[in-house]
């Protein structure tokens, strides 16, 4: 029986061992890397981007986009890219954004199987602010299409599958992909709606990026090389000729906010955009317990509080809705995205 215990004992000792060795193998396949460089240094606009990969060097991973309110993901700075062919996804952040705010869904998407390129939008960004920067709205667009053209002629491009390339836009993001997609400025209409439904935040942000009064190019900032965009919770939808929004030709998917904080109406933004699109492979989905800052990253547990004391009203980007967390939402909204890019539609 002594034996037969030490040999049971021994059993499960060496089960545990391989066990331990398969989740630490698994752990390293769905390793994630990440590199920050500037591209187009010597430029008119520099940009910052933020790069997520798959790697298979076991290169201690650290967490990254972490701070006193923000949870992180883990990543493996400057690890080397794991041999491979994959699909590209460009993320685009909202107004006085950056690319930490998507950090979750790239790291979800990299072990997917997926390359994805962030940028920060010179003018609109949480670190880059100005007036006459963010005028210059058609360079949001502009500045996907460069990452995209850079990452074309790098040592990035062995490893791109150039046939599937998607954009991924939170708020003023999902706005910048839109036009990715072939959606033009109509500042006529714009004014035209705002004056009959006001919206005074997002009449600021039109006045600041200066809509009304546009600059001639009003079309031609859509890229043909993308040909999937998934939008998240838009504004300034109806900026967007109808005409424009009916001719888009990749794949839309529109996913919006059911709770309102005040000036983002799911019907009005979100829904205008999926009513005006044509092609039968679009998406349209809202979910009723998600305000429009559930699509960025997690909250720490005494985040409200301490965003509320550094200005009052900064904490409502950590709220959700009732009886859900910001976890479980970011689970859905990633099966959900997740199974739009892997469709073949």
């Amino acid at each position: 029986m002594k034996i037969h215990r030490t040999i049971s004992t021994a059993c499960r000792y060496l089960t545990l061992l391989l066990f331990a060795q398969l989740a630490s193998a698994v752990e390293l396949n769905n390793a994630v890397g990440i590199q920050h460089q500037t591209i187009f240094n010597d430029s008119y606009r520099p940009l910052d981007i933020t790069i997520w990969y798959p790697t298979s060097a076991e290169k201690e991973a650290t967490l990254t986009a972490d701070n006193a309110a923000f949870q992180g993901t883990l990543a493996a700075k400057n690890a080397p890219l794991k041999v491979g062919n994959y699909p590209l996804i460009l993320l685009s952040h909202g107004y006085r954004g950056h690319w930490r705010n998507l950090n979750w869904l790239a790291d979800l998407l990299v072990k997917k199987g997926y390359l994805i390129a962030a940028v920060d939008h010179p003018g609109t960004s949480t670190f880059n602010h100005d007036a006459d920067i963010a005028a210059q709205w058609w360079e949001r667009p502009k500045d996907i299409s460069r990452t995209l053209d850079w990452l074309q002629h790098s040592v990035w491009s062995s490893y791109i599958n150039s046939e599937q390339v998607s954009a991924i836009g939170h708020s003023l993001g999902g706005w910048t992909v839109m036009l990715l997609a072939g959606a033009s400025v109509d500042a006529h209409a714009m004014r035209t709606f705002y004056n009959k439904h006001p919206n005074p935040r997002i009449e600021s942000v039109a006045n600041e990026m200066k809509l009304d009064n546009p600059e001639p190019m009003l079309a031609g900032l859509e890229d043909s090389r993308i040909n999937k965009i998934v939008s998240l919770d838009l504004g300034l939808a109806h900026s967007f000729s109808v005409a424009s929004l009916k001719q888009i030709l990749p794949s839309v998917m529109v996913l919006g906010a059911g709770i309102d904080i005040g000036d983002l109406p799911v019907d009005i933004e979100s829904g205008f955009i999926a009513r005006s699109l044509e092609l039968p492979t679009n998406r349209y989905k809202i979910y009723p317990k998600a305000t429009h800052f559930s699509f960025m990253q997690l909250c720490k547990a005494n985040a409200y509080e301490l965003l509320e004391a550094e200005e009052q009203g900064d904490g409502i980007v950590c709220l959700d809705g009732e009886g859900v967390t910001r976890e479980q939402l970011h689970d859905e909204i990633f099966q959900d995205i997740s199974h739009f890019l892997t469709s073949e539609e």
